[in-house]
């Protein structure tokens, strides 16, 4: 309550559904030609100027900006005379704040979520998708890879 209370009466936006399509334009979260979806926590939007807000349950030992960068993108797309927007992650568990990152460059994000969604199609076309370390590695069904922690 401490990190919403703020924005009361102030116009935000909460659990705001937003979905881009192929050609990289707001489109309605379930049509035929959605690329990217995401849901915002917090949004407050005022002119040019944005802020995010992601509440977390979990640990900040692995905070990264780049969910909050999509996020960013999403926001961008619903409105486009954006040219500023900044945006952090509130850790419930912690009770705090993270740090403020500046998720302006929308257009860095898109190449790089488009990057990243070529390599998954092309990796699911062929089969073979490349084994990396990562904290889910436990959970994985994929029990003949060496990063799996979980097998005997």
């Amino acid at each position: 309550e401490q990190f919403a209370t703020p924005f009361d009466g102030k116009g935000a936006y909460t659990e705001l559904k937003l979905a881009i399509s192929i050609k990289g334009t707001l489109t309605e979260y379930f049509d035929q030609d959605v690329r990217f979806r995401c849901n915002l926590d917090l949004a407050l939007v005022n002119g040019e100027k944005a802020y995010l807000q992601d509440y977390k349950s979990g640990s900040s030992r692995y905070e990264s900006k780049f969910e909050l960068e999509v996020q960013a993108m999403h926001l961008q797309a619903k409105f486009p005379a954006l040219k500023k927007i900044v945006g952090r992650y509130i850790w419930l568990k912690e009770d705090r704040p993270g740090q403020t990152y500046d998720l302006s460059n929308t257009q860095t994000t898109w190449n790089k979520c488009n990057s990243i969604l070529s390599k998954m199609e092309a990796d699911r076309k062929t089969g073979h998708f490349e084994k990396r370390k990562t904290p889910l590695c436990g959970y994985c069904p994929c029990i003949e890879c060496e990063n799996n922690t979980s097998r005997k």
